[in-house]
């Protein structure tokens, strides 16, 4: 999920259970003059709510925030009914294959490990909020956390919406293509290529589709 290209200050709403953290993270953003820190929320819910009054570019957001009665599906599928949805940005230590797996569906536009700095937080803001895909050097690590046995036959795990994003790629659909196929946004399908590209470790097209043809061949 990703908002609308920003070109002025980039608004910021962040959803993070550690008050102290969420404070520390103001004071770094409000001393950058390329961003506006809207306001720091405790859990999903305050989160959205914010997001539909104030309308920020990024929604920076540990998933773990959010408490007994909203589930990270809820707040994906509360982001997805918003006129302007902003930008979603992972920013956790959590890094369990079961979590990533499950945040992976909701497809974000950028991932930021803590224990990455800020320097590395704040490219991710500013790419993302300007329609771009951010992901920093520990979620390859973390994704090779996914694959369990399959990485000892050298296959990424996939998503059941990546494999068909995959297959199309393949078979030379471009993005545009496969989003009409899909029925999804032409930038949820490039989020999808980012992330397989992720997965199986390569940079370029021609190198995914290489290792790709082994792997459909064999998940087929």
């Amino acid at each position: 999920m990703r908002a609308p290209e920003c070109h002025g200050r980039i608004r910021l709403v962040q959803c993070d259970p550690n008050a102290s953290f969420r404070e520390l993270l103001a004071m770094v953003v409000e001393a950058d003059e390329r961003f506006d820190f809207v306001r720091g929320a405790g859990n999903f819910g305050e989160a959205l709510e914010l997001c539909r009054l104030c309308e920020p570019e990024v929604l920076l957001v540990d998933p773990v925030a959010g408490g007994n009665e909203w589930g990270w599906q809820d707040l994906h599928e509360g982001l997805e009914g918003l006129e302007r949805p902003p930008a979603l940005l992972i920013h956790s230590l959590a890094d369990g294959p079961g979590l990533i797996t499950e945040w992976l569906q909701c497809e974000p536009a950028g991932w930021v490990h803590k224990e990455e700095g800020f320097t590395v937080l704040r490219a991710a803001m500013e790419t993302i909020a300007r329609g771009g895909i951010f992901r920093c050097p520990k979620f390859a690590q973390c994704c090779r956390a996914l694959t369990g046995g399959e990485a000892q036959r050298g296959h990424p795990v996939l998503t059941l919406r990546e494999q068909q994003v995959l297959r199309m790629i393949v078979k030379a659909y471009s993005s545009k293509q496969i989003a009409m196929e899909l029925r999804i946004s032409v930038r949820t399908v490039e989020t999808h290529r980012a992330n397989i590209m992720t997965k199986f470790e390569v940079h370029d097209v021609v190198s995914l589709v290489r290792l790709a043809m082994g792997f459909n061949s064999e998940a087929a």
